[in-house]
């Protein structure tokens, strides 16, 4: 429903201040509903990170850090400033794919059987190259896999399926999901058609993909030297391929189509790579423009001189995605994006406030991060640009992201609470609660490389990730929420229980108390496959 409510900075400034008051020890319902309705409402228009609504929001939270009495965290604000680039596929000349040398030359452009975009934030870019298939394009010699084995994807097109093997942990699984394309494009690959598969369609409809390319808008922070950060080289083109198309492409070829989509929901069976003996144009372009967004980020200084050098830092994306447009007039287009995610800014902000009186020992830096809907780059950010850098050093991150609360949650899921010394005193805090840990029940998914923390995780940081569980009708809710108001205008205020979060809220607390009062710092456990990779500190 969409409300008439106008907010202007004035009105902002009045409700903050009402919010802000009282420090009871006891979490608020009313001040996380005060937050989340504010948050959540249709005057700052979905909170896509780069928009004005966006901007009123951090301004919002920019008053609550300076009324709850956090320290602002860059010079005299509390706003890191990120400037973007933008980019948005938005003239589908620029897009197009064509066969060529089968046939004679195809031209395909985006639609109904091909999407196509760059990974990185540039005008235009064009390849023209061999196509060789690679399965997943993964390898791992202590596994006895390699996707690679008798082929160069130097200098060519590599056609993959989307899906790893299932053969290591959820998590690494998630990791080499993440990673295909940096992973190809290190091994010289100019480009990447992935083949849409029952089980790659398990997760997304090639259809939704849509929503992924011509229209959306991506972004990428930009170095100090003014160029746009990005993991894989500016011409990088990657495509996505439609069942029948991918049948097309395989046709006749040592794999078939219906063979290669067989292996990939098995994910146990090594296919052979091969180059398909024609190749492909892929071009790509967007329009572009340069604006700030900010991080919104508090200090609240430890209490213990010898400890207060060391930051945890608590953290929750404030970004949404906008708008969904629509042909319909008078049709609700605005994601207000109550759930996911004003309720973890809600939580962290409530948390601050309840701490301020009396800091842990360790210093905490509150974070309220933009851009992780567009690919976690407000968290990349900040854990690459570190506040009070100079004479501080973070040992640890405690995210929060889309925390359902809809029903009497029983349990948690701790993300990563198993990989870090945390995990005792993050355990003691859950069960003083009345509360359990459970195993992640969807390890399918991968979460704990999809949401901000991770990076902070690929700085070497130990760092968990915390939701509410699956018990006691958990699951039913999560798939109500997921099914019908996930990144959809129906995401409002009026699907939270305010009584619920602030259960969450009293136990996330106790958590970031506990890890922030712990004796030594936060390490990785010994042997961590992440620790590894990235080279965080473990323990001996």
């Amino acid at each position: 429903m969409r409300r008439l409510l106008t907010v202007s900075v004035a009105a902002l400034a009045l409700l903050h201040g009402a919010t802000a008051l009282g420090h009871d020890g006891e979490v608020s319902a009313e001040r996380l509903e005060a937050d989340v309705t504010l948050l959540a409402d249709d005057a700052l228009g979905g909170r896509e990170a780069g928009t004005e609504g966006y901007n009123l929001a951090a301004g919002y939270v920019g008053g609550e850090f300076a009324a709850i009495g956090l320290d602002p965290a860059i010079g005299n604000h509390y706003f890191q400033t990120m400037p973007f680039r933008f980019f948005q596929a938005d003239d589908p000349s620029k897009l197009s794919m064509t066969i060529i040398g089968r046939d004679g030359a195809q031209t395909l452009v985006p639609g109904d059987e091909i999407m196509i975009g760059t990974e990185a934030a540039v005008a235009s870019a064009s390849i023209e190259a061999p196509l060789v298939f690679v399965g997943s394009g993964f390898a791992d010699d202590g596994l006895g896999w390699d996707d690679f084995s008798g082929v160069d994807v130097a200098g060519k097109i590599a056609v993959v399926l989307r899906n790893p093997p299932k053969i290591m942990g959820d998590q690494e699984y998630g990791y080499y999901r993440n990673t295909q394309a940096e992973r190809l494009a290190a091994r010289g690959a100019v480009g990447m058609i992935v083949l849409v598969t029952p089980t790659y369609e398990k997760g997304i409809k090639f259809e939704m993909l849509k929503s992924d390319f011509e229209p959306a808008v991506n972004m990428a922070w930009l170095r100090a030297d003014g160029t746009p950060f990005a993991e894989v080289p500016d011409s990088f083109i990657r495509a996505f391929a439609s069942e029948e198309l991918g049948r097309r492409l395989m046709e006749g070829q040592p794999v078939s189509w219906e063979e290669a989509a067989a292996a990939e929901a098995d994910g146990k069976k090594r296919l052979p790579a091969f180059e398909l003996g024609f190749g492909a144009r892929l071009t790509a372009g967007n329009r572009l423009w340069q604006q700030n967004s900010y991080n919104v980020v508090g200090v609240l200084p430890g209490s213990d001189p010898a400890l207060a050098n060391e930051i945890v830092v608590v953290t929750a994306h404030l970004d949404g995605v906008g708008t969904h447009v629509t042909e319909k007039e008078g049709d609700d287009e605005i994601v207000n994006a109550a759930m996911d995610n004003a309720t973890g800014v809600a939580a962290i902000t409530e948390i601050a406030r309840l701490l301020a009186p009396t800091p842990p020992r360790r210093t905490l830096v509150f974070a309220a991060l933009t851009a992780e809907e567009k690919g976690l780059w407000g968290a990349d950010y900040l854990a690459r640009n570190p506040v009070m850098a100079g004479t501080h050093k973070v040992v640890a991150n405690i995210n929060v992201d889309m925390p359902l609360s809809s029903w009497e949650f029983t349990d948690l899921v701790v993300y990563g609470v198993e990989r870090t010394t945390m995990e005792p005193v993050i355990r003691q805090s859950v069960a003083s609660a009345g509360l359990v840990i459970v195993p992640d029940p969807q390890p399918e998914e991968s979460y704990f490389t999809r949401s901000d923390h991770y990076r902070f995780v690929q700085q070497g940081i130990p760092s968990v990730y915390v939701n509410p569980g699956f018990g006691n009708g958990g699951d039913k809710a999560y798939k109500d929420f997921i099914g019908k108001h996930y990144h959809q205008p129906s995401d409002e205020v009026g699907n939270v229980d305010f009584r619920q979060l602030a259960r969450f809220t009293d136990v996330y607390r106790d958590i970031v108390v506990g890890v922030a009062n712990m004796d030594e710092a936060p390490l990785w456990r010994k042997g961590d496959f992440f620790a590894k990779f990235y080279g965080g500190k473990m323990e001996d």
